[in-house]
């Protein structure tokens, strides 16, 4: 390769990096938070766990999540106030769970280290998923364990249409530290 191909290269590839640059500000905040996928469509609070616990330093598998549940509470699939007790019970850590949040409280959560894990449907058809962080343009970024994670503005997540069903963000579990 000549000098001018390896020149054109390298200005291509400066070119290319530069554009790709991401900057964050001052007041956008992304909480460091490993994504787990969901390892079965109906296990989203389990794989939503698993990252919250993975974030907190303690380390326990959706199967092992699965587990717990059923032999604590005799059932696969807790409501939202189970997996505040699980939390505790589990990790030790203290939880509330509450309705849904404006974007100035999910930012003072996050602002505070807390990830928040929203539950979406009715007590017995739940999704969860996990916020991590927001910029200031009102976009919040979200792990779904069954969709990956994803940017999407704070308006969107009243309604998310999940599992071929329309569900509505009904609760907010969050951790405190």
């Amino acid at each position: 390769m000549n000098s001018f191909n390896k020149a054109a290269i390298l200005i291509l590839l400066v070119i290319f990096v530069s554009g790709c640059r991401v900057e964050t500000r001052d007041d956008d905040l992304v909480l460091q938070l490993y994504f787990s996928p969901s390892h079965h469509e109906s296990w989203s609070w389990a794989a939503s766990t698993e990252m919250l616990f993975d974030y907190h330093g303690i380390y326990y598998s959706q199967s092992e999540l699965i587990d717990f549940s059923l032999d604590y509470f005799s059932y696969t699939s807790p409501s939202i106030y189970d997996i505040s007790w699980l939390f505790w019970i589990v990790g030790g850590l203290d939880s509330y769970v509450t309705g849904t949040l404006s974007f100035a409280e999910i930012r003072t959560q996050l602002n505070l280290g807390n990830p928040i894990l929203l539950q979406y449907g009715s007590y017995y058809n739940e999704r969860h998923l996990v916020v991590h962080g927001y910029d200031r343009n009102g976009y919040v970024y979200i792990h779904e364990p069954v969709y990956g994670t994803r940017v999407i503005h704070y308006d969107d997540l009243f309604n998310r249409y999940l599992s071929g069903r329309d569900y509505y963000w009904e609760s907010s579990l969050i951790l405190i530290d």
